[in-house]
């Protein structure tokens, strides 16, 4: 939910709209206290650890603050409407007997990324997707033991890294994604070469196919 308030906005209004939201972001950095947050949960919420230069200056000592002090615009994330979300998914999954590799490029959080993967022990999910290279690290460094990187690799520069996050998190097994010829050369020639630091793992990739949309992928016709 994106809150852009009005100056004119009446404040008991706009808490009666939102009781039945709690931020999921804002609710894991300090206890909930009824409708109270912290300047610590606005900072998480920021993406800054201290308030210089990020526009927090002439509200921070108004934290703890209620919904209507809250600065908009705003978004706030309702979590069980998430996990709901996240199990529907699965139980589609199971329904139709396939594994799932869901993907976090949207809400880049780690809190969702668990939510996305919590199958109940069931091992429909295999695995997480990302698509940057901070993404992988993430889930890697969180114990996901299968993580996607969802971007052909076309370069060495990409394999560097890719290849340093599984030396560092041995127990995660990072894949990659190619979608033509020299995608795959630029990974036999990375896998050759003696300019990188760590040995390079043996790699398991997935091919990639355009399913119709003519944006990306191999098309499936291709001999």
């Amino acid at each position: 939910t994106v809150i852009s308030r009005s100056p004119a906005s009446n404040g008991q209004e706009f808490s009666s709209m939102l009781a039945s939201l709690i931020p999921w972001r804002l609710s894991h950095c300090l206890p909930q206290l009824g409708h109270r947050f912290s300047l610590a949960a606005c900072r998480s919420m920021h993406g800054t650890s201290e308030p210089k230069n990020s526009g927090l200056e002439t509200v921070v000592d108004e934290f703890p603050c209620t919904f209507e002090q809250l600065p908009t615009p705003c978004f706030l994330v309702d979590e069980n409407l998430v996990k709901k979300n996240c199990q529907d998914m699965i139980e589609r999954c199971k329904q139709a007997g396939v594994k799932l590799r869901p993907h976090i490029k949207t809400h880049k959080t780690l809190e969702i990324a668990k939510m996305q993967l919590d199958d109940g022990g069931s091992g429909v999910c295999v695995g997480a997707i990302a698509s940057t290279l901070p993404e992988v690290r993430l889930l890697a460094s969180a114990g996901v033991q299968d993580v996607t990187y969802a971007v052909p690799v076309g370069n060495g520069h990409f394999l560097k890294h890719l290849v340093a996050i599984a030396h560092r998190w041995p127990a995660t097994q990072v894949r990659i994604l190619l979608d033509s010829e020299v995608s795959l050369d630029a990974v036999e020639a990375f896998a050759s070469s003696t300019t990188h630091c760590a040995p390079c793992p043996p790699w398991r990739a997935f091919l990639k196919l355009d399913a119709g949309y003519h944006r990306a992928g191999i098309d499936i016709t291709t001999p």
